[in-house]
C-alpha cells in the first residue's frame, strides 16, 4: 500500500475544505447574503473611521467653475468626508441624470486643504516692503476699521469712481459676488472688474463673433457633436468632472480632434492630435475660415443670423457703419446691413436699442448680402464706400 506524507494528507484536507467554503460562498452570493454581510461589515468599519454628527450639501469652489454638487460630512466643526451629492436630477428634470455623479478627485481631495496648514485662518498686514514677504497677524475689526478708513479718504478726497472693486466670480460663490456688486453699487465705485479682466483668460473670439462675452456649451450636448475641436483646452485636467462627455461623444460616433502645442492628457482622448508652434493659433484659425468660405461649407443662415458677417464696413476706416453715421443724433450701436430685396442699407434687428428684440431678419422681410461693395452717403455729406464684413 502507498503511504501519504502528512503534507499530502494536509494539501487534500486543506482543498477540501477550500472547495467547500467556496460552494458555500457562491450559494450566499447568489441569495444575497455574501453581499449584505460584506456591506454590513463596511458600514462597521468606516463608522469606525468616518464617525459623523450631520450631513450638510455643499458644491466644490474650485477655479473649474464647474461648481460640483457634494455632501460633506461634518464632525464638529471639522469636515471628515465627502461624497457626490448626485442630486442633479432634482434641480434639472431636463438633463436627468446625465450629470450623475458629477465631482472629481481635486474637489474630494480639497477638505485637506481647509484643515491643512497651508490655509491662512486670520488676518495679516504687510510690514515689508512689497514681495518681502513680511506680515504681522491684527485682528478683523482692527482690518476692517483700516479698510473703511482707507475708502472713506478716497472718497472724500477723489470721489468713489476712483475705487475699483474686483468681486470674487459668481462661479464661486454667488453670495459672495453678490455681495462685492451690491457694496461697490453703495459705494459709487468703480466695478465691479470682471473676473475676466483679473484672470485674462477670456475668450476673445466669442465677443467678438456673437456679442456676448461669454456662452459655454452645454457639457452634456457635447455627446450630440459630430465633431468636436478642443483647441487649446485640455479638458482631462482642468475639467475633470465633464471629461466623460468627450469618451461619451467618441461612444456616439463623434470625432475628436485636439489643437495644443503639447500631448497632454486629452490629446491622448482625440482622434487627431495638431500641435501648433505657439503663437501661430491665429494663422491656423485664419486658413480654417478661409477654407470654410472659399468652399461654401458654411450655414448661410446660421451665419446671417448669429454672427458679424453681414454688418457693413466703412471701407475708409474698417469700422462698422453706424446709425450715426448716416442720421443726426443716430445712434453708434445701430449696425446696418445690405438688403437684397430693398437693394440699400437697413438697420439689423436686435441692434442695442432696436425695439426689435429678435434678429430673425425673416420676420421683417430683410435678405442681407453676404458679399458685395457699394457707396452710400454719410450725413455731412461724403461718399464712402462700404463692403460687408465678409
Amino acid at each position: 500500500m502507498e503511504t501519504m506524507s502528512r503534507r499530502d494528507f494536509l494539501k487534500i484536507v486543506t482543498a477540501g475544505v477550500a472547495s467547500v467554503s467556496l460552494l458555500a460562498s457562491i450559494s450566499a452570493l447568489r441569495s444575497g447574503e455574501l453581499k449584505l454581510k460584506y456591506i454590513r461589515r463596511a458600514e462597521d468599519y468606516y463608522a469606525g473611521k468616518v464617525a459623523y454628527e450631520r450631513v450638510v450639501r455643499s458644491t466644490c469652489a474650485g477655479n473649474c467653475t464647474q461648481a460640483c454638487g457634494w455632501n460633506a460630512y461634518v464632525r464638529g466643526n471639522t469636515v471628515v468626508g465627502l461624497i457626490q451629492a448626485s442630486d442633479y436630477h432634482v434641480y434639472d428634470p431636463v438633463a436627468k441624470n446625465a450629470y450623475n455623479p458629477r465631482g472629481c478627485m481635486r474637489g474630494a481631495s480639497f477638505v485637506r486643504y481647509i484643515h491643512g496648514p497651508m490655509r491662512v485662518k486670520h488676518v495679516y498686514k504687510r510690514v515689508g516692503k512689497r514681495g518681502e514677504g513680511k506680515f504681522k497677524r491684527i485682528t478683523w475689526e482692527q482690518a476692517l476699521r483700516e479698510i473703511a478708513d482707507k475708502m472713506l479718504d478716497i472718497i472724500q478726497s477723489d470721489g468713489g469712481e476712483a475705487i475699483v472693486f474686483f468681486s470674487p466670480i459668481p462661479a464661486y460663490n454667488y453670495i459672495s459676488a453678490g455681495a462685492g456688486y451690491r457694496l461697490a453699487n453703495i459705494l459709487g465705485a468703480s466695478g465691479p472688474l470682471s473676473f475676466y479682466d483679473w484672470y485674462c483668460d477670456l475668450p476673445p473670439g466669442e465677443p467678438m463673433t456673437w456679442g456676448t462675452q461669454t456662452e459655454e456649451c452645454e457639457e452634456w450636448d457635447w455627446t450630440n457633436a459630430e465633431l468636436l475641436i478642443l483647441w487649446g483646452a485640455n479638458v482631462a485636467e482642468s475639467r475633470i468632472a465633464a471629461v466623460h462627455f468627450v469618451t461619451e461623444a467618441k461612444y456616439r460616433g463623434s470625432k475628436v480632434i485636439y489643437i495644443g502645442t503639447d500631448f497632454t492628457a486629452t490629446a491622448k482622448l482625440a482622434d487627431e492630435f495638431i500641435s501648433v508652434k505657439p503663437g501661430t493659433d491665429s494663422a491656423l484659425a485664419n486658413a480654417m475660415i478661409h477654407h470654410i468660405i472659399e468652399k461654401g461649407l458654411y450655414d448661410e443662415r446660421y451665419i446671417k443670423l448669429y454672427t458679424d458677417m453681414p454688418f457693413l464696413v466703412r471701407a475708409d476706416n474698417g469700422r462698422f457703419l453706424r446709425e450715426s453715421d448716416l442720421v443726426e443724433n443716430g445712434s453708434p450701436f445701430k449696425l446696418y446691413v445690405w438688403d437684397r430685396n430693398t437693394n440699400k442699407p437697413v438697420i439689423a434687428p436686435g441692434c442695442l436699442g432696436d425695439e426689435r428684440e429678435t434678429l430673425d431678419f425673416d420676420k421683417f422681410g430683410i435678405d442681407p448680402v453676404l458679399e458685395g461693395s457699394w457707396t452710400v452717403k454719410l450725413k455731412d455729406g461724403k461718399s464712402v464706400v462700404l463692403t460687408s464684413s465678409r
